[in-house]
């Protein structure tokens, strides 16, 4: 199985944050979203910034907002637990170099999409807000799973058109550790992020 490619921009939205590291958790779960939505496009739009220095801010925005670790922990599902810390480590830095190699080498594609916000559901520590990315030709619905740690909310998980994000990698993660451990998936996942920034150098 092949690990689809979410729309670019709609994994750029969902895996970005606010500069403000330091918003109060009393922020709601959509205040949330739309200030990270809000950040994300200015930093896309910004003409005074080349595209080297984007990445660059887009990454240390991702760091700072996104629970890569908790994102990491449920796609390696029962398999983390078989995991050394050694190998827990090396999966989320790798987890967190591919998603970048894979969607942020393409953001330049960014036009003049938007986003609507339609509702959000709160449940002790756990939110969804539901949205729709607006295109010319249709409305693609986003639901954006957060969890609130150390006083503020964070996204853990982005489901496109009822596909999670973590389930998505899940499913083809175990099967690879299944037939070649996690010494074998790491070690793919290496060569993977290898041949995206090899073809991007070559485009």
């Amino acid at each position: 199985m092949i690990v689809r490619n979410f729309p670019v921009l709609l994994v750029i939205i969902g895996l970005a944050g606010v500069l403000n590291s330091s918003v109060s958790w009393a922020e709601s779960p959509q205040q949330r979203v739309e200030s990270i939505v809000d950040e994300a496009i200015l930093i896309l739009k910004d003409e005074g910034l080349d595209w080297p220095e984007k990445k660059v801010r887009i990454r240390s925005i991702i760091l700072d907002n996104v629970d890569l670790r908790s994102m990491s922990q449920r796609i390696l599902s029962r398999n983390w637990k078989k995991a050394s810390d050694e190998e827990k480590e090396r999966f989320t830095q790798l987890f967190t170099d591919l998603l970048e190699t894979t969607y942020f080498n393409r953001i330049e594609e960014y036009s003049e999409e938007r986003m609507e916000y339609v509702r959000e559901r709160i449940k002790g520590d756990r939110a969804i807000v539901d949205t729709l990315f607006i295109t010319r030709r249709r409305q693609i619905p986003i639901n954006y799973r957060l969890i609130r740690k150390e006083g503020k909310w964070w996204i853990f998980d982005i489901v496109i058109e009822e596909v999670s994000l973590i389930s998505n990698y899940r499913e083809t993660y175990n099967e690879i550790v299944m037939r070649d451990g996690i010494e074998g998936l790491l070690t793919r996942m290496e060569n993977k992020i290898e041949a995206l920034k090899a073809s991007r150098k070559g485009g």
